[in-house]
């Protein structure tokens, strides 16, 4: 794991102009400058970049891109849309705010830059969280702490990333919503979470939709009896003398109950369960 006392310094630390940090601003080639490796959003609005090439055709560029040099040339730490929107208006050349900074720094501005933005699909989000924790070994609450959001939506989001592989690129294609997934994730197992996306996605569910028809499939689970339930009911009735019954959640907990038609009768029962003080 890299040394963490050097990362994590956010946007401030890496933006904002210091003494030892070697910065300056140069009109760069637009082909001179190649995506950062690690940028979370995979897919860009074509419409929104097409009016933002307008604006820098009308006004410029007003903020420059923060690159870093590597072997190969120039690659962009912050400023994405406005390099691809710079390409659509046909600019040549951009004002570029050049940082000397590793590759781990890019990578981690560069991630926590697109997380602050409130637009990055939820599938894109969670990846980059995963990213922050599994290469920078950053907790939840430090992921959170610097992004600006709640630990419990940090943990959300990065919950979104147990779905099927199938069921998860439904989401990031928008076939389903975000509150459709979390009700996918409360199901048992792969199968059965793909066969109930594939009806939401056919039958153009509703969220409200999905909980009805899965609260109906758990009614229905409940009908079914147990074989070995049944028994275990019926051995526990003969012990007892008594009407017994069992509940057991989906999560593996629930209710045994044992019902007394007298005080005498429950006497009984304390007796055979080995209590001695009787009412």
């Amino acid at each position: 794991m890299k040394d963490k006392k050097g990362l994590g310094r956010g946007l401030s630390a890496l933006l904002l102009p210091k003494k030892e940090v070697k910065e300056e601003i140069l009109e760069l080639d637009v082909d001179e400058i190649k995506p950062n490796p690690y940028q979370p959003r995979r897919d860009f609005d074509e419409q929104k970049l097409k009016e933002l090439a307008n604006t820098i055709k009308e006004r410029g560029i007003l903020e420059p891109l923060i690159v870093r040099k590597t072997p190969a040339g120039y690659e962009l730490i912050s400023g994405e849309r406005r390099w691809r929107a710079a390409k659509i208006a046909g600019l040549k050349k951009v004002p570029c705010l050049i940082r000397t900074v590793s590759e781990d720094e890019s990578l981690e501005l560069a991630l926590i830059e697109n997380l602050q933005r409130e637009d990055l699909n939820p599938v894109e989000e969670a990846r980059a969280y995963r990213v922050l924790k599994e290469k920078f070994g950053m907790t939840q609450e430090e992921i959170a702490e610097r992004v600006g959001k709640d630990r419990a939506t940090v943990a959300n989001r990065m919950r979104l990333l147990k779905l099927p592989s199938e069921v998860l690129e439904g989401l990031y294609q928008g076939k389903i919503s975000e509150g459709h997934a979390k009700i996918l994730l409360s199901l048992q197992n792969e199968r059965e979470t793909i066969k109930y996306y594939e009806r939401v996605v056919k039958n153009s569910l509703s969220v409200r939709s999905l909980e009805k028809l899965l609260s109906g499939k758990e009614k229905k689970e409940e009908k079914k009896e147990d074989p070995n339930l049944k028994m275990v009911i019926r051995k526990l009735e003969e012990f007892f003398q008594a009407k017994v019954g069992i509940g057991i959640s989906r999560a593996g907990n629930g209710v045994l109950s044992i019902r007394f038609s007298s005080i005498e009768h429950l006497n009984d029962i304390l007796e055979k369960i080995g209590i001695k003080d009787t009412l």
